[in-house]
């Protein structure tokens, strides 16, 4: 007859073997994201070369923005409560935002376009009331891209 089991033993053991489990998958792991990172380097290494040895420079395509999204970050810094109350310069924004300028201009003549913002001198803050949109203008759309429908 086989001795009873005692059930504490039992559940520390295998606490014991999940950690010890635990530790080893966290090894591998730290082996693999070096691997994963050597090889990244290499890869950077060798199209370099090649754009070298083509004379085309070899560049990754840049990511766009989904559509919007720059005016949302743009309205979210300028609605704020931390931000000034005069509003920020298009420079201030592009160093907050961390957007090109050109895609900051861009994001302020839409949203200047929307009602959404104005410009008093040479500072863009949240427009207090924003103007009614007419439905099925340019306006109105570009206000239903942003969330902003009025």
């Amino acid at each position: 007859m086989k001795p009873p089991i005692d059930e504490h033993q039992l559940i520390v053991d295998t606490i014991s073997d999940l950690r010890d489990g635990l530790a080893e998958l966290a090894e591998k792991k730290d082996i693999l994201e070096w691997e994963i990172s050597q090889k990244q380097e290499r890869l950077q290494a060798w199209q370099a070369k090649l754009g070298i040895l083509s004379g085309e420079p070899v560049v990754e395509p840049r990511k766009r923005a989904p559509r919007g999204a720059n005016l949302k970050a743009i309205l979210s810094l300028l609605q704020n409560p931390a931000s000034p109350r005069q509003g920020l310069m298009t420079s201030q924004i592009v160093a907050k935002t961390n957007l090109s300028f050109s895609s900051v201009q861009v994001a302020l003549r839409q949203g200047y376009e929307a009602g959404l913002v104005e410009q008093v001198d040479n500072f863009w803050r949240p427009k207090l009331d924003p103007k009614p949109v007419e439905p099925g203008t340019p306006e109105a759309a570009a206000a239903a891209r942003n969330g902003t429908v009025t």
